[in-house]
């Protein structure tokens, strides 16, 4: 059996612990960010509309077919044409806009991929 070591005195411990260095916690490089909220993006500029440019669109899409993709992320304002093979795409809220855009840039509309920018 061994004799315990002597307890330090009770300030010296209280000094110890606040000289040592703090740890601050890092997140794991493999841990994914969380999502960009509209306020976040508001405050940076990042995103300075509602107003989505859906272009890469295929022949014959009509408003109708981009309301039907994208009632899913809110309420939508207006739809109109662009050119030939875009349109623009308002919503209600600037979170919309963000999530829609999030989700379906580069996605697949009737064998088109569309690109979808801010506005």
């Amino acid at each position: 059996n061994r004799p315990a070591p002597p307890a330090a005195p009770a300030g010296a411990a209280a000094a110890a612990a606040a000289a040592a260095p703090r740890h601050t916690p890092q997140p794991s490089p493999t841990a994914k960010s969380a999502p960009v909220t509209a306020t976040v993006a508001a405050t940076t500029g990042a995103f300075k509309s509602s107003k989505l440019l859906i272009r890469n669109l295929a022949p014959g899409i009509r408003e109708n077919d981009l309301r039907q993709v994208f009632t899913q992320f809110g309420e939508i304002v207006a739809v109109r044409p662009n050119g030939p093979d875009s349109m623009v795409l308002e919503f209600a809220t600037l979170n919309a806009a963000v999530v829609a855009r999030r989700q379906c840039n580069r996605t697949n509309l009737k064998g088109q991929l569309m690109a979808i920018e801010f506005k």
